[in-house]
């Protein structure tokens, strides 16, 4: 996806055409098509944020301005949050002045009452959000103690994540079993329950020993890493409260770095201003 900012695209349109168009009546075009297609994004808004089971994830865009900042560039690094309604498949963009602030979430959480359980990763603003149920992504708690592979005490807690990946692999809801039979939720839901509640208790018990052992500067990666998947205890837990919740937010992701043709090191220009949004 590729947005240029429209006085550039007046620009364009008069240095390769044959006549000029007015940058004014090019924006009147724009906001008149915006308040078109507005109820269109509103109802899908809506429809995503009342699913039962929501995929979120921000990532940012370099935006294009018409003026410089004091280092002289004309780009400034923006954000835009993605909502996936994991039941509905609908995919929803939400863009405010490009801001990761936590107001910016709050208020739409606040604003359209968001049901059912959102995933996220472990941003600060998602953790402490108010009026959501929120579960962790265990890829983004696994990705800390990779980097450390091959310490002792990294591989251990490693190795209670990849248990829980194993062995939630083992059936699929909605898949085939070898004796023909469909997986259902309610087999699915039972099943976690066998094992994710010990592993977890495993792993939480290894995470304090290790903190409380000394080893460890607080600053070190490996003791942050730990305490991050220790302040996570209770979303973790929430993943394999309900069978219908994967093990990570990787949908929201992949579904934005499809859609937007995101590669953090080519910019994106957008003209986006204000409280702008995108379905």
């Amino acid at each position: 996806m590729l947005a240029v900012p429209i006085y550039r695209e007046c620009k364009k349109i008069r240095l390769t055409g044959n006549f000029n168009v007015d940058q004014n009546t090019m924006y009147k075009l724009v906001q008149n098509a915006a308040g078109v297609l507005r109820p269109l994004y509103m109802a899908m808004l809506l429809v995503v944020l009342k699913d039962k089971f929501k995929n979120v994830d921000e990532s940012y865009i370099q935006m294009f301005k018409e003026i410089a900042n004091s280092s002289g560039e004309f780009v400034r690094k923006a954000y835009i949050w993605f909502f996936v309604g994991m039941e509905c498949r609908f995919r929803v963009f939400y863009f405010k002045d490009g801001s990761r602030k936590a107001e910016v979430f709050e208020n739409l959480v606040q604003k359209y009452v968001v049901d059912g359980i959102i995933q996220t990763d472990s941003y600060v603003v998602y953790r402490y959000a108010e009026g959501v149920f929120r579960i962790a992504c265990l890829l983004h708690l696994r990705r800390g103690l990779l980097e450390l592979a091959g310490l002792p005490d990294a591989d251990r807690i490693l190795g209670h994540l990849n248990k829980l990946f194993r062995l939630d692999a083992v059936h699929k809801v909605g898949e085939k079993e070898p004796d023909g039979h469909i997986w259902t939720e309610e087999e699915h839901k039972a099943y976690r329950a066998t094992f994710a509640p010990q592993i977890i208790d495993e792993m939480m018990a290894d995470c304090r020993a290790i903190l409380a052992s000394g080893k460890y500067l607080e600053h070190s990666p490996l003791y942050k890493a730990i305490s991050l998947i220790i302040s996570e205890e209770a979303a973790i837990r929430g993943i394999f409260t309900e069978a219908f919740t994967s093990l990570t937010n990787n949908t929201a992701y992949h579904n934005f770095s499809i859609i937007t043709n995101f590669n953090p090191e080519k910019a994106l220009h957008s003209c986006l201003t204000g409280d702008t949004m995108c379905a």
